[in-house]
C-alpha cells in the first residue's frame, strides 16, 4: 500500500475536504494513573529528601548520597511527567479528501501519511479489539499491518494483498460515508 508523506502546505484546499478527525487521550483512566504515579513518587521522594538533606537523618537502610537521591528523585518523577506531556500533544488526525486519506500521528509524524484510493483494494469498518488484536492502542505494528489508534473500538481497515492499515475513529459512520463519497468524486473524475 502506497503512503506518501505530505507537509501541511501540501495538502489539498479545505473546500475540498470531506471529513476531518483529530483524536487525542482523554481516557480518565489514564491520566488518573500518570497523575497518582507522579503524587506518589513526589510525596515518597520528597519526604526522603527533606528527611536526608534538611533534618540530616539518613534516609533507609543504606541510604545514597544527597546528590544520588535528587539525581533519582528528579528521574523517578520526571520519566511520568514526560510521559503525560507526550500523552497530552499526541493527536491521530484523519482528514478524506477525493484525492485519498491523509492521516497524521503527532508528535512522531510530523508530516501527514497519504494513501491514494488507487493503492487500496478494500476499505472495511468494523468493530475490533486493540487489546487483543495490537496490544493496546497508539502507533502500533504487527507482521502485516499498522494501527493507528488512539481510544475505543471501531476502525476502519484499509487492505491491499496480505497489508493492511487500521485507523481508529469514534465516528465509524460519519468516516465511512465521507470514504465512499471521496471515491465516488475520484474515480468518476477519473473516467472523465
Amino acid at each position: 500500500m502506497q503512503c506518501l508523506k505530505v507537509s501541511t502546505t501540501e495538502l489539498p484546499k479545505d473546500e475540498d475536504l470531506l471529513y476531518q478527525e483529530i483524536q487525542k487521550f482523554t481516557q480518565y483512566w489514564l491520566w488518573g494513573l500518570l497523575i497518582a504515579i507522579v503524587v506518589i513518587e513526589s510525596i515518597v521522594f520528597g519526604y526522603g529528601i527533606v528527611k536526608q538533606i534538611i533534618f540530616k537523618e539518613p534516609w533507609g537502610d543504606k541510604p545514597i548520597s544527597d546528590l544520588g537521591l535528587i539525581l533519582i528523585a528528579v528521574w523517578a518523577i520526571g520519566i511520568p511527567v514526560i510521559i503525560m506531556y507526550l500523552f497530552s500533544i499526541t493527536s491521530l488526525e484523519t482528514r478524506i479528501y477525493p484525492s485519498g486519506i491523509y492521516i497524521r500521528y503527532f508528535p512522531f509524524h510530523l508530516k501527514y501519511r497519504h494513501i491514494p484510493w488507487d493503492s487500496i483494494e478494500e476499505i472495511v469498518g468494523r468493530k475490533y479489539r486493540p487489546i487483543i488484536e495490537y496490544g493496546g492502542w497508539g502507533l502500533r505494528w504487527n507482521f502485516n499491518s499498522w494501527a493507528y489508534t488512539v481510544s475505543g473500538n471501531h476502525c476502519v481497515e484499509l487492505r491491499k494483498g496480505g497489508k493492511k492499515i487500521v485507523l481508529g475513529t469514534q465516528r465509524l459512520g460519519k468516516l465511512m460515508t465521507s470514504v465512499n463519497r471521496a471515491q465516488e468524486i475520484y474515480f468518476s473524475d477519473k473516467s472523465l
